[in-house]
């Protein structure tokens, strides 16, 4: 068990994230120790709050975070609601991506304008 400073620190998440995400049930509430410390599951919270740090990171809202989570709670008959969670946001990412592109396409074709000595908006 490791207390939510550690936790913080294995994660990358801050402390205040922390509170938020067992305010929220992404986390489970967690026992607490003499001095009312929240204890943590080392390797299990662990390896869960990373996956939820890159879950946010690809712009999956807390809502369907929180479903994620129920859905895992609620055993392995739940698993293909899992996997369509997965795929929706695989699918954003991979959109999110193009749009990237799209984007990097627009700055080297103006690039290439100041380069040969094209100025102007198009």
């Amino acid at each position: 068990m490791i207390l939510i400073g550690e936790l913080a620190h294995k994660t990358g998440l801050s402390v205040r994230t922390i509170r938020f995400y067992e305010e929220k049930g992404v986390i489970e509430s967690v026992e607490r120790d003499a001095n009312n410390k929240r204890l943590f599951d080392d390797d299990e919270t662990v390896h869960w709050l990373i996956f939820v740090r890159y879950l946010r990171k690809t712009g999956m809202s807390i809502t369907d975070i929180q479903e994620y989570r129920k859905l895992i709670d609620q055993g392995d008959d739940t698993i293909p609601e899992r996997i369509r969670i997965l795929e929706k946001q695989k699918t954003k990412v991979l959109a999110d991506i193009q749009e990237k592109y799209t984007e990097i396409e627009q700055i080297d074709h103006k690039l290439n304008n100041y380069r040969n000595g094209v100025d102007g908006f198009l």
